[in-house]
């Protein structure tokens, strides 16, 4: 079970997850930053979500087809939204772009909106990229070896793994249904009825499952103090990669002090 992950052997997943993390960071401060506004929409993050999709091309075509679909499906529906929500009733437009009826879109609200998404932006992409090369086991393991406590990477490897293995198990649950007789398919309204009969069995193996791993992981001593453990599979990592992480970190964080603290 690898999560989001798509095997490969390009630019991004031969990095080290630490300076995808680095990316991930520098992709957070640059959206909060606010440099360079074009009509009070901040120049500086588009740039860096160019920088992102530059890098994933390097990688490999199939990482950039994967990334801009979950880029699509993830921030379409939001930004959908936010014309709705900001470029309707936002209360503090005064240029009408168009009206019909009660209806009134106003582009200060879509300003607005388009602010909020310009930060979305990179962020998204950075944490797209970082699911789709790297696997969650390197990711704990990273952050484990760089000095985070071995639950926090325990955590997050759970977190990663939660939803794929959930949708494995519910697929397996609703074809021994089906095999027994109950209607699992067709209309909407009958995938609605068999909604219920889903959850418990779906709910009662994660339990079982949670139980089962906590019970695997004090049988192996993992929360014995002592030197860390050894992988299996050794992290790459060099010394240009650790001063690549720094300049990006010492980039963003200029950035962002230049566009909040010393506008």
């Amino acid at each position: 079970m690898t999560g989001l992950y798509l095997p490969g052997n390009g630019l991004l997943h031969r990095w080290h997850p630490l300076t995808k993390l680095a990316l991930l960071l520098g992709s957070l401060l640059s959206g909060f930053s606010g440099l360079w506004p074009i009509h009070t929409v901040p120049l500086l993050p588009w740039l860096w979500a160019a920088l992102l999709l530059l890098l994933a091309l390097a990688d490999g075509t199939a990482t950039l087809r994967r990334l801009l679909l979950l880029t699509v499906l993830t921030l379409g529906p939001l930004a959908l939204s936010m014309v709705i929500v900001h470029g309707f009733f936002n209360p503090n437009g005064e240029t009408i772009l168009w009206a019909w009826g009660p209806l009134t879109l106003r582009l200060e609200g879509l300003r607005f909106g388009a602010r909020l998404l310009t930060r979305l932006v990179p962020l998204m992409l950075a944490t797209a990229l970082v699911l789709l090369t790297t696997t969650p086991a390197d990711l704990a393991a990273a952050l484990t070896d760089a000095g985070l406590p071995r639950e926090i990477g325990y955590i997050l490897l759970s977190a990663l793994l939660l939803l794929p293995q959930m949708r494995v198990q519910a697929q397996r649950i609703q074809a021994a249904q089906q095999s027994r007789g109950l209607a699992v398919q067709g209309s909407v309204w009958r995938r609605i009825r068999a909604v219920p009969a889903l959850l418990g069995p779906l709910l009662g193996s994660a339990l079982l499952a949670a139980e089962g791993r906590a019970l695997t992981l004090e049988l192996r001593g993992f929360r014995t103090e002592g030197p860390r453990p050894t992988h299996w599979h050794a992290l790459h990592d060099s010394a240009g990669q650790r001063l690549l992480r720094w300049v990006v970190l010492l980039t963003a964080a200029v950035l962002f002090v230049w566009g909040r603290i010393l506008p």
